[in-house]
């Protein structure tokens, strides 16, 4: 693309310069519209390379920072110097001369300028500059280009006290030479360029692009001779796009990088559907297991629940069959959690209240087979636990029922069992509570061990007392 910008630069000078002396229009805004475009690039370009500093911190770049600041203030230096620019054949500073003064001074500013950043990079071409060393380079760099730039200024104010560059309208011999000056250097510039930096950074080839232009614009200029030739005109043409190639090349960046941004977006949102949609498969592969383990949990229970019927009905009644009662009991509220769960898919996330609901007609109906008549009524919160603890409060809830149960008298006019299952604060609590006012009986019993075991299992504790009547009040 360098090679490509350079070959059609040279094809456009060979083109254009047998007609550089042809007269042009005189348009008097030109001055003033090449100035401005060249401002806004310029300092466009300036802050652009001064974030690349930021982050790369290589001393050549602070080189080419104050370049572009120095362009961008000459520019508007040369408009208000420039007569009838702004005013009709007048100037805001200087003299006819100033004019011309400032415009060598620019011309001979920016080569001078990529010549001293070639070389520093051709010395140093790894040097990475400390973040204080590099902001202080910077800083100072920049002062004192804008301190050039006042005396460039005041020099251009006393314009008459130096030698004449344009005379009757043309050019004189000494603006001839330093004008051949500049663009040697500017010519120089692209050689030093092309020579090292421009092989190790594209920044520094494009750079070398913007020399070639203004080396040319100046060509086109010394052939056209006159104001408002068709050389004149070509030569502001040639700043304007000269100045306007680094921008270009950071808007190109950023182009690329966008592309680049909006293909890696593309093939991570690819990525993304592909493992969500593995994910989504692994889930239901997961949940179609889950769903054949608790249904055959849930199966092997019921069959064990029939074999202790059917061994409970072979047994008269005493220990042995109150015994298979109580297992009965016990995997029933084993079977109801898994029912649940299976029902969910979701084995952390067990409505326990739903549990509960379920489980206390399940249970009124195992009790009603001793002929006491007793009723449950079942107040039970939506709380969500996981499995493992959903499992030890089903057993914990029929065990206390059971308890409550054992203490109603057949005397007690109160046969009612409420069951109360409520979270607040964080804190659990199920109440199983009949009014009956009875003896506590053996504390050590069997069934009162199990119950420790399973408030145990959920980290919780009974509430002090509560044994003591037909209530089991634990909190967890």
């Amino acid at each position: 693309m360098v090679k490509a910008a350079l070959w059609l630069l040279a094809v456009l000078t060979i083109c254009g310069l047998p007609f550089a002396r042809l007269p042009g229009p005189e348009v008097p805004g030109v001055t003033a519209a090449f100035c401005a475009s060249l401002f806004i690039t310029e300092v466009a370009t300036a802050f652009l390379l001064l974030v690349r500093f930021r982050v790369e911190r290589r001393p050549w770049l602070v080189l080419l920072v104050c370049a572009y600041f120095f362009s961008a203030a000459m520019a508007v230096l040369y408009l208000l110097a420039f007569p009838g620019a702004l005013r009709p054949s007048r100037t805001l500073i200087g003299d006819g001369q100033a004019a011309s003064w400032l415009f060598v001074a620019w011309t001979l500013g920016m080569p001078s300028a990529a010549i001293s950043a070639a070389f520093l990079e051709v010395r140093r071409p790894d040097l990475v500059l400390d973040r204080k060393i590099a902001s202080r380079m910077v800083r100072v760099g920049i002062g004192l280009t804008f301190a050039g730039v006042a005396l460039l200024a005041a020099i251009a104010v006393r314009a008459p006290a130096l030698p004449a560059l344009v005379a009757e309208g043309r050019w004189t011999g000494l603006f001839k030479v330093l004008h051949v000056a500049s663009t040697a250097a500017m010519l120089l510039g692209v050689a030093v360029i092309a020579w090292g930096p421009g092989k190790r950074s594209d920044l520094f080839a494009w750079f070398g692009v913007t020399l070639m232009a203004m080396a040319v614009a100046n060509i086109f200029a010394a052939v056209g001779g006159e104001r408002y030739a068709f050389g004149w005109t070509a030569a502001r043409i040639g700043y304007a796009l000269g100045a306007s190639v680094l921008f270009g090349f950071f808007l190109w960046l950023f182009a690329k990088q966008q592309r680049l941004l909006a293909n890696a977006r593309e093939r991570l949102e690819a990525d993304v559907a592909a493992r969500t949609a593995e994910l989504r498969h692994m889930i239901g592969e997961r949940d179609a297991l889950l769903a054949e383990v608790y249904h055959r949990v849930n199966n092997n229970l019921q069959v064990l629940r029939s074999m202790l019927q059917l061994e409970r009905r072979n047994l008269a009644a005493g220990c042995e069959a109150a015994a298979l009662v109580r297992m009965d009991r016990r995997t029933l509220s084993i079977g109801v959690v898994h029912r649940r769960a299976m029902q969910t898919r979701l084995a952390d996330d067990i409505d326990v209240g739903a549990v509960i609901e379920e489980l206390g007609p399940k249970l009124q109906d195992l009790l009603a087979l001793d002929s006491r008549d007793i009723r449950l009524e079942v107040r039970a919160a939506a709380t969500r636990m996981k499995l493992d603890l959903a499992v030890p409060l089903g057993l914990l809830i029929q065990e206390l029922v059971a308890s409550v149960a054992e203490r109603i008298r057949p005397s007690d006019p109160d046969r009612t069992i409420l069951i109360t299952f409520e979270e607040v604060g964080g804190i659990r609590r199920i109440a199983v509570v009949n009014g009956a006012r009875t003896d506590p009986g053996d504390t050590a019993s069997l069934d009162n061990l199990i119950i420790a075991s399973l408030i145990g299992q959920l980290g919780g504790s009974e509430e002090f007392g509560s044994g003591n009547s037909c209530s089991r009040v634990v909190n967890f």
